[in-house]
């Protein structure tokens, strides 16, 4: 796994556990709410690795392993090139929620949304993350 040189700054965690994927739910400005892949800051010092267990666990308490680095996918707008995407899985099947954290940034809702044909996203906003429907597709059928 590479350090946080280069293009990166922020991560992006796809983390699967059979058909289901992990999203967090955070707010808008304007009081709405939104599902999103759990991620964020690399801070100094961190690794890509390093900074997707730390925000996978702050954000959703789920223990993870990076498998490995992906592709982003073309056409992305809900996060920008400044983000690298990761495959992770769960250590355990417990999800404890979204962990006490000292940024500002907080989770209201934890959930594993089903990836299939008729929702290759979940509850991911289609205007910003539709085109990653496909790999979410290929990685739930073990194809990538």
């Amino acid at each position: 796994m590479s350090t946080a040189v280069g293009p990166y700054r922020r991560v992006r965690v796809i983390c699967l556990r059979s058909r289901t994927l992990l999203l967090v739910q955070h707010r808008w400005r304007d009081g709405s709410y939104f599902w999103l892949l759990p991620g964020g800051g690399i801070k100094e010092g961190e690794t890509i690795e390093d900074a997707a267990v730390r925000e996978v666990w702050e954000e959703a308490g789920v223990r993870i392993r990076v498998l490995r680095e992906l592709q982003r996918p073309a056409g992305i707008t809900g996060a920008g090139p400044e983000y690298a995407f990761v495959l992770a899985e769960p250590l355990d099947d417990e999800t404890r929620g979204a962990q006490p954290v000292v940024d500002g940034d907080k989770v209201f809702v934890v959930e594993w949304h089903t990836i299939s044909d008729a929702s290759p996203i979940g509850g991911l906003k289609p205007e910003f993350w539709s085109p990653i429907g496909r790999l979410l597709l290929s990685l739930t059928r073990g194809e990538s």
